[in-house]
């Protein structure tokens, strides 16, 4: 009665044996005292069925009767728990000669049968998890090709080490679940628990086979006797839980029982108390799956959830979930994206989450050329990297496509600027850009630095910097290796020079030699005019390239 009153399942039926052996008035006394003592506990109304156990007299109703409140109260139906993928707590592992391993427990979900691979969570340490296959199966001493869920199965299995299958392990579908450390549970504390549970409790819990030392924090202030609400509960040793696992929680020492609950999320975000209650009231039952994935969406930020993930928190098949989310995004209440590249997979983002990235992406472009005017605009390198946070970066192409029908930026080749902008130069600007391009056009191969000609022209810092960058831009000025600006009309002549001394090769004294360099300038002009392909490096020296 009371591990059904801790998973929160309604008894409704109480047995009372050798009946046969007193008289029936007796038999009704006793019926009416074990109601009376049911009367102030949450079993009050549970049918009473008198059985024998010498001459079996009853036991046939109450089988009847266990089979069907089984089924009524089950969390899953059997076909629909056969469907899952498998998962079978292990609570025993042991070795028999001739044999090989064996593990046994009873299957919570899905079907194995025999040559089926298996993996084994949670690893030890950082290991990854031990992969098996299953040799043999048996149910209740018979052999089978398969067992299926509900079913008290033994597993033979090839290529397991006795270490790795301890109680508290699970032989699972491989990458179907995850083991986790932190648990959000709605917590049921039982009325006759010794006291409220306040601040950072020590608990044992217990969930499934897996028996795991840990701290329990109630997240909306002390939990008294008998009352309910969300807790956190961080785990010394992982376990494998999934949305809706029922769990106890005792009191290591002295040893007492406190509660039981159900799992709302195996894998919480690292959130402040106040966020992980607020996240506790969002997931709600854990009959509505949609609840739970609209919340983890919105959790999940610009990078989106992919349906493989929230499938292992909720033990469902990848493709039920994806069914789940598509039908979400049909009503509008997600937005669906697809990866680029290899491996691409589809992604459900959260509509508030795109309005983030396109009020961050305003933001962005708006500061940016309010900073730097006559920017032609931002690289799409940096915008992205400024604009989309971590795993998002693997949705840049979507987003992009995005905030360009939406009219929030515009994509010009590799630059990323605001719809409809103009670069155009003003009057104080475009005779400075006429002087700094007569400035570096004069001094040939070797001008002043963009600085000393500012100075001389007595021009603002930050004015010069966007008319150089404006030229630049534009192919006016060129940038050399190592930072250094030239006319790009003095490089012509450069290369023009070049090709009239008759040269088929030449080394770099010669060059400088020849046109009256300093080596600050003449390896710089070289790696330019290598990269444009009007010479090519052999070893020390240049080829001159000749059009043909």
């Amino acid at each position: 009665l009371a591990i059904c009153s801790l998973l929160g399942i309604p008894a409704a039926l109480v047995a009372l044996t050798k009946v046969d052996l007193v008289e029936p008035d007796l038999v009704e006394l006793a019926r009416l005292e074990v109601e009376e003592l049911l009367e102030p506990t949450p079993f009050a109304g549970a049918q009473v069925v008198p059985v024998s156990s010498s001459t079996g007299r009853g036991v046939p109703e109450l089988a009847e009767r266990l089979v069907a409140l089984a089924a009524e109260h089950a969390l899953l139906g059997g076909s629909e728990a056969s469907a899952l993928p498998a998962r079978l707590p292990i609570d025993r592992a042991f070795h028999l000669k001739g044999l090989g391993v064996v593990v046994t427990g009873t299957l919570a979900a899905g079907r194995i049968a025999v040559g089926d691979a298996l993996e084994v969570l949670p690893a030890p340490g950082r290991a990854a998890p031990a992969q098996v296959r299953v040799r043999s199966i048996q149910v209740h001493g018979e052999h089978r090709q398969e067992s299926v869920a509900g079913e008290r199965s033994a597993l033979q299995l090839a290529g397991a080490e006795l270490a790795t299958l301890a109680r508290g392990r699970q032989a699972v579908a491989p990458g179907r679940y995850q083991a986790t450390r932190r648990l959000l549970v709605e917590l049921r504390v039982l009325p006759e628990a010794p006291a409220a549970l306040r601040g950072s409790t020590q608990v044992r819990v217990h969930l499934l086979s897996s028996e795991v030392l840990g701290r329990l924090r109630p997240l909306a202030g002390p939990l008294e006797p008998g009352a309910s609400g969300p807790v956190e509960i961080r785990l010394q040793e992982p376990v494998v839980a999934i949305r809706g696992d029922r769990v106890i929680v005792r009191r290591p020492s002295p040893e007492t029982t406190l509660g039981g609950g159900v799992v709302l999320d195996p894998a919480p975000g690292r959130r402040r108390l106040r966020d992980l209650e607020g996240a506790a009231r969002a997931l709600g039952s854990t009959a509505d799956p949609g609840r739970a994935l609209l919340h983890w969406v919105r959790e999940a930020g610009p990078g989106g959830l992919d349906a493989e993930t929230a499938a292992r928190r909720l033990g469902l098949p990848p493709a039920q979930v994806a069914e789940r989310l598509a039908a979400l995004s049909a009503r509008g209440e997600l937005l669906s994206a697809e990866e680029r590249g290899a491996g691409r997979s589809r992604r459900w983002i959260a509509p508030s989450a795109y309005r983030e990235v396109a009020e961050r992406a305003h933001r962005l472009l708006s500061g940016y050329f309010e900073r730097d005017r006559l920017a032609r605009g931002i690289p799409k390198a940096e915008a992205i990297e400024r604009l989309l946070p971590g795993p998002a970066t693997r949705l840049a192409g979507v987003y992009l496509e995005w905030l360009t029908a939406q009219g929030v930026l515009a994509i010009e080749g590799d630059l990323v600027n605001l719809p409809g902008r103009s670069t155009e130069l003003t009057g104080e600007e475009s005779a400075l850009s006429k002087a700094v391009l007569e400035r570096f056009a004069a001094a040939g191969l070797t001008p002043s630095s963009p600085a000393e000609v500012g100075r001389d022209l007595s021009a603002k810092p930050q004015i010069l910097d966007g008319v150089v960058r404006y030229l630049v831009e534009r192919g006016r000025l060129l940038r050399l290796p190592g930072g250094l600006v030239i006319a790009a009309s003095a490089v012509d002549d450069l290369r023009r020079a070049l090709l009239a001394t008759g040269w088929e090769r030449f080394g770099v004294p010669e060059f400088k030699e020849r046109f009256g360099l300093s080596r600050k300038w003449a390896i710089p002009l070289l790696e330019y005019l290598d990269s444009i392909g009007a010479t090519r490096r052999l070893g020390d020296e240049r080829m001159v390239v000749r059009e043909r």
